[in-house]
This record gives C-alpha cells, structure tokens and sequence, in this order.
C-alpha cells in the first residue's frame, strides 16, 4: 500500500513547474563528491513512518508519514554587501506549489493527503534544502485469507 501513495506522490509532483528532478530519496542529496546526481531543483520523496491498528479478521488500519525533500542551488552572484538582484525568496512559490499539488491527493486505497509539516534543513555545502512531512491513511487488507 505504501508503495500505491509513493507512486501517486511521484506523478503529482511532476506537475509541479520548477522541479527539474522528481523521484525516490536514496541519499542522493547526502553522499555525493561534487554535485548531487540529480537536477536542481528536485524533489526526493520517502517513507518515513507508519502507525497500525487491529480492525478485526486480519484488517488493519494504517496511518502513515511520508517526507518530501526539496532542494535547490542558487546561482551565486554579488557579494553580501550587495546581494544579487532577481525575485528574492522564489523558492518559497516552488515549496507552495509542492503544497498545492499533493494537498487533499486521495486514491481509490488511500485517504486525502494533508502537510503536516514543513522545515529548513541546515546543511554545509551550497546546498538549500526543506522537508515537507505529509500523512494519510489506508486500510491494510493484505493479510486477508
């Protein structure tokens, strides 16, 4: 089931003008020598937890978080007593758009998707980064015999 709500995030997200690489977290963005192998600005989608409850006759209910990671590079031009012109903090319209393509995202085996979360992470190479965290529900019939 997880995988079917990783999917439909993954094609949502394509849609999203901005991102120029949409896919899997594999620590593309953490083990890298030079340039992450991805291109900028991307969005890297994993699970990150799930929560399960008993519904009887091998039924559970699961409640689960996923996290997307958005980063960027920005081009470094001016100096920080001048700092470059252009539309100042336009990553947050990309951060936005990611918002608005999988706010309320529902399929036939999951719930509305809802934000729960969003925040900067603090990193020391050139890289900017943020991490959405989202959460929907499923019910769990796998087990069913």
């Amino acid at each position: 089931m997880i995988k079917h709500v990783l999917n439909a995030v993954q094609t949502a997200l394509k849609s999203v003008g901005g991102l120029r690489y949409v896919g899997e977290d594999w620590g593309q963005l953490d083990f890298y020598t030079e340039r992450p192998p991805v291109n900028l600005p991307c969005a890297l989608i994993s699970f990150s937890s799930g929560d399960y409850s008993d519904a009887g006759r091998n039924v559970q209910l699961a409640a689960i978080q996923f996290s997307v990671r958005v980063a960027d590079m920005p081009p470094v031009r001016g100096s920080v007593a001048r700092p470059s012109p252009g539309t100042p903090y336009e990553v947050y319209d990309l951060l936005q758009a990611v918002y608005a393509a999988l706010q309320g995202l529902s399929g036939q085996r999951f719930t509305p998707i809802t934000r729960k979360r969003l925040g900067k992470v603090n990193r020391d190479d050139s890289l900017r980064e943020w991490e959405l965290i989202f959460s929907t529900s499923f019910t769990d019939t796998d087990a069913v015999k």
